[in-house]
């Protein structure tokens, strides 16, 4: 069989089968950091609800999109600002053109977080892309208990140089403790 009767003959989806299974997966890799760490190398640390979410580019090259979430801060857990902050991320989708990061958190208007962010450029920047945001959920008492998603992301212990799912890193913790201890490594 020449080459043209091999694409007609379902040739053409073997390649891309091929190709697919030959392509490495994408994910996100960081170092693992306690909460007292995350909290030491935070700028700002609020709690609060995501009540808009924006795509922009990131600069007049357009080469990069950019999500801007707008959380109205219920509480700041260091730090002081105003009643919102605008959070940027890598990634986002505007007309044609998308961004998707491996292990970048997606996050939803409405959604209650907590979120450690650090000072770059004028812009606030969740720490670590992912290991700084942590979604508040009720359970079946509507007791709110606090948890970070990491479902794409790898985490490597530098001291046993071993590795962690991500969904395994800081497990779920009742909100009201988690911002206790938080509060309690602010210095």
């Amino acid at each position: 069989m020449n080459y043209k009767g091999f694409l007609r003959r379902g040739g053409n989806i073997f390649l891309l089968l091929l190709g697919l299974t030959a392509s490495p997966a994408l994910a996100l890799t960081l170092q693992l950091s306690s909460a007292e760490k995350l909290t030491a190398d935070s700028d700002l640390i609020v709690a609060g609800r995501v009540v808009s979410i924006e795509y922009a580019w990131e600069d007049e090259t357009r080469r990069a999109i950019n999500t801007l979430l707008t959380v109205e801060v219920e509480q700041y857990l260091k730090g002081s600002g105003n009643a919102a902050v605008v959070v940027r991320q890598l990634g986002g989708r505007i007309g044609n053109f998308g961004d998707e990061i491996p292990g970048v958190p997606q996050f939803e208007a409405g959604e209650e977080v907590v979120l450690f962010l650090v000072s770059h450029r004028g812009d606030y920047w969740i720490h670590s892309m992912a290991l700084g945001a942590f979604r508040v959920f009720s359970d079946e008492t509507g007791e709110k208990l606090v948890y970070n998603n990491l479902p794409d992301v790898t985490v490597i212990d530098p001291a046993t140089q071993q590795t962690l799912r991500g969904e395994d890193v800081f497990g779920v913790t009742v909100l009201g403790e988690f911002i206790a201890q938080i509060k309690s490594y602010v210095r």
